[in-house]
């Protein structure tokens, strides 16, 4: 299985040259010092960094819940609760506006899980320094609510035959299908709309973005 931080990090110098590329002969908007947690939206709710497993020593770094709708467009559409974690620039004098967002492959790994812990022990392996860095959980995974995963089949004993196999996915199924409130919303689609809405609760106008495998 090829790391996806190592993906990452051979990813860097294309994505900097890259947003220079496109950046190039536009007027440089001022550079605020770091994202505040007050402007941020009604969608975002702050939690402590310790319930993602995250290390707490820099209290600049920003955790907590974005609220967004089951079904994109859809009115009054119930909300579900993606995890976020906002990493702010580590070059504050030249933090640029549009911060990059990270997210994981899968489909259902942990965005925050896999990239987390890894970037805040070890600034080395931040891809960009002047820009902050968005990690979310898509939605049904891991620190995101509701959090659908088959507990039925990660139960099952060693040498568990076919039909327990089948007979657990389908108990995994029924309990899913009602903690969900609509399991066909966990999709690609609305899954793809969630991350402009991220974008939007946290008050960024723009937005770059690294997806690994499903994340893509």
């Amino acid at each position: 299985m090829i790391d996806p931080l190592r993906r990452l990090r051979a990813a860097a110098s294309a994505f900097v040259l890259c947003a220079s590329g496109l950046l190039a002969g536009a007027p440089a908007p001022a550079a605020p010092s770091g994202p505040d947690e007050a402007s941020f939206g009604p969608e975002w709710s702050p939690e402590d960094c310790g319930v993602f497993k995250l290390p707490e020593g820099d209290a600049s770094v920003l955790c907590g819940y974005v609220s967004v709708p089951l079904r994109h467009g859809v009115a009054d559409s119930p909300r579900i609760r993606l995890a976020t974690v906002v990493i702010p620039a580590l070059d504050r004098a030249a933090r640029k506006p549009d911060p990059l967002f990270l997210a994981q492959g899968g489909p259902g790994g942990s965005t925050i899980g896999g990239f987390g812990r890894v970037l805040l022990e070890d600034p080395s392996k931040r891809p960009v320094l002047d820009r902050d860095l968005v990690l979310w959980d898509q939605r049904g995974t891991y620190f995101s609510q509701p959090r659908l995963l088959c507990h039925e089949m990660q139960r099952l004993p060693s040498g568990a035959t076919p039909e327990q196999e089948r007979d657990a996915m389908r108990r995994c199924g029924t309990r899913l299908a009602a903690e969900s409130g609509d399991l066909s919303a966990f999709n690609t689609l609305e899954n793809a709309r969630d991350v402009d809405a991220v974008r939007a609760a946290l008050g960024y106008a723009a937005f770059n973005f690294y997806g690994v495998s499903y994340g893509t």
